[in-house]
């Protein structure tokens, strides 16, 4: 099976991260992104990417030269070739880099994005793909984690010939996680990075075409339903799979970025074990906090909810279970203004929204439960939905229009789990091709 091919690219403008990811787009590339220089190095020694593409200036979020030093002093991670990207004359920019080094290549904004993809694709050793949406698909899949990875597994095996709109951010929430101790079938914890790879190495070994562009656009009025990419791919499909996933809600604070895996989390489920007699923190108020709050007393020695409001928005009955908890503990109209630790969290600083104090509070971890957000903007409305934006779906993942399933957290805020998504990714596959068969039928 030959190596994953990653590409790092690195900017604090998301507007300049999607074009990169859309003009380098390629079956057999993994596009991975970061929004400054420390996380940027996480990402570069967690996956060893085959190149990076980084802002040479990023105000406020540690520049590109930042990036090169941690880079080049960590034995661990490979020299890489890194391009920068600068709007400044190419020589006064050079005159930045903290090195001479023949691996490292400038390019001049605006971007020339055909020689920039011909360079990242020539470097890979990879040739310009075939179409692979000029023919109508039995089944399109639209997403990149353990649903949408594991609908294809059955597809394909239907012989169905799935296509499968990844994006160009491979694995989900699951890219975040450092260990993953609940997913059967590893004795040793695995990364979450490196499960995801291995999902999707055994959806292309079933010869399923994999395309790395972002779905904008789909229509569910007419049959067969119509697929569009922000590049402009286009497909047409008799079933569709939903399996997009949804973000966890962070604060957007530097630190939270820095020990993210190490000590920050959003999911108590899947990472509360690594906190055995350890004090944790919870962020939020609301039936997330609550849940996330009482899962961590089976293993934290003491939980602190911090709440920015001096009243929860739990459920009475949440609140009342968190309450009794004799572990459990509130602190009432705060924020969290940094989390603080040098490789591992071990504290946060509390502002007090009322008088402005800022205060130190020793903490082994930090769980963010102020919610998450479904990936569904792309349906434009055309599937029902709850109140929150996650599609509406029944227990064989059939939504409100017949012939298009949902899988995974995009329709599941219960359970949120990479074991549960695969499962909703298994069934979508079956009953998308047992619908087919009814059509076929009548």
């Amino acid at each position: 099976m030959p190596k994953k091919k990653w590409i790092l690219t690195v900017d604090d403008d998301p507007a300049i991260l999607n074009i990169l990811e859309g003009a380098l787009a390629h079956p057999e590339l993994t596009i991975t992104t970061a929004s400054d220089a420390q996380q940027a190095f996480i990402q570069a020694r967690d996956i060893a990417p085959l190149l990076i593409i980084c802002d040479i200036m990023m105000p406020g979020s540690g520049d590109g030269t930042t990036m090169l030093k941690l880079l080049r002093a960590d034995p661990r991670i490979p020299r890489v070739p890194i391009i920068f990207m600068t709007s400044m004359d190419l020589k006064k920019a050079r005159a930045l880099l903290p090195f001479n080094d023949p691996t490292i290549g400038l390019i001049p904004k605006p971007l020339d994005l055909d020689k920039l993809r011909k360079y990242v694709w020539d470097l890979a050793g990879v040739a310009a793909p075939p179409d692979l949406t000029s023919e109508l698909r039995k089944v399109v899949i639209i997403g990149s984690g353990a649903a949408a990875y594991t609908a294809p597994i059955y597809a394909a095996r239907a012989n169905m010939a799935p296509l499968v709109f990844g994006g160009v951010s491979m694995g989900g929430q699951l890219m975040i996680t450092s260990e993953v101790e609940n997913f059967p079938g590893f004795p040793e914890p695995i990364s979450g990075p490196e499960l995801m790879e291995r999902m999707q190495k055994q959806v292309e070994r079933l010869g399923v075409a994999i395309i790395n562009e972002y779905v904008v656009k789909v229509d569910l009025s007419r049959r067969p339903f119509y697929v569009e990419t922000s590049e402009g791919t286009a497909a047409s499909a008799n079933t569709l799979i939903i399996a997009t996933g949804a973000n966890a809600k962070w604060l957007g604070i530097e630190s939270e970025k820095r020990l993210m895996g190490h000590g920050v989390s959003a999911c108590a489920t899947c990472d509360g074990f690594f906190f055995k007699d350890k004090e944790v923190v919870v962020v939020g108020g609301g039936d997330t906090a609550m849940e996330e709050a009482t899962f961590l007393t089976k293993f934290a020695s003491k939980v602190i909810v911090v709440h920015r409001r001096s009243v929860l928005r739990a459920s009475k009955i949440m609140q009342n279970r968190a309450r009794k908890n004799p572990k459990i503990s509130f602190i009432w109209d705060t924020a969290i203004d940094d989390i603080t630790g040098n490789g591992q969290v071990d504290g946060v600083k509390l502002k007090n929204l009322k008088t402005n104090a800022v205060t130190a509070l020793k903490c082994g971890g930090v769980f963010m439960a102020i919610g998450h957000t479904p990936t569904t903007s792309f349906l434009g409305g055309q599937l029902k939905m709850d109140e929150n934006g996650y599609v509406i779906a029944d227990d064989r993942t059939h939504t409100s229009v017949p012939g298009v399933f949902a899988a995974g957290d995009v329709m599941d805020h219960r359970y949120r789990q990479a074991i549960t998504a695969a499962g909703m990714g298994c069934k979508a596959a079956l009953e998308a091709e047992r619908w087919l068969e009814d059509q076929a039928t009548h």
